[in-house]
């Protein structure tokens, strides 16, 4: 458990995309998680009717961890969220 929580001080979770970028292993999880909403065609840009209410999206950070407590990988991904008016 003590591996665990000296694994999360020192992996410093990014708050938002330009804190990710700034890590290599944060921008790696990024570009992977890119690459497969791509390749899935997660979807479409298209122009928004006047009526429409628009999906916004928020980066999610975590640390996946092996049961010994070492970092297996660094992940983040892109959730869809509504915006209000």
């Amino acid at each position: 458990m003590k591996a665990l929580v000296s694994s999360l001080e020192d992996t410093g979770i990014p708050r938002n995309i330009e804190e990710a970028f700034q890590r290599t292993g944060w921008k790696r999880a990024v570009e992977k998680d890119m690459q497969a909403l791509e390749k899935n065609g997660t979807w479409e840009v298209v122009k928004k009717p006047r009526d429409a209410v628009p999906v916004g999206c928020k980066w999610v950070f975590t640390v996946k961890y092996k049961s010994n407590g070492s970092i297996e990988r660094h992940k983040a991904c892109l959730v869809a969220h509504l915006l209000t008016a």
